[in-house]
């Protein structure tokens, strides 16, 4: 998934549209490509484990997958200044 702001997807980033945007994604494969919960498996990569664990915290999908997990927001604002 392609988040506003980045690569070829206009707009503005927030944390509210990540969530928003994420949410959508998963939605639109359970009620319009009918695919069951239990056979979505959320992949998130750096930054993104924080958008797949979001959205496994508020939907119940058959697992999530986490590679190269920033280990606190601390610590990854701290890599960024």
């Amino acid at each position: 998934m392609e988040y506003k702001g980045y690569g070829i997807y206009n707009g503005e980033i927030s944390a509210e549209q990540i969530k928003h945007d994420s949410l959508r994604v998963y939605n639109h494969m359970c009620e319009k490509i009918y695919i069951q919960e239990k056979n979505i498996f959320l992949f998130g990569r750096s930054i993104g484990t924080g958008p797949a664990c979001f959205l496994g915290s508020k939907r119940q999908p058959g697992g999530i997958i986490l590679m190269s997990a920033y280990t606190s927001i601390k610590n990854q604002s701290n890599n960024c200044l």
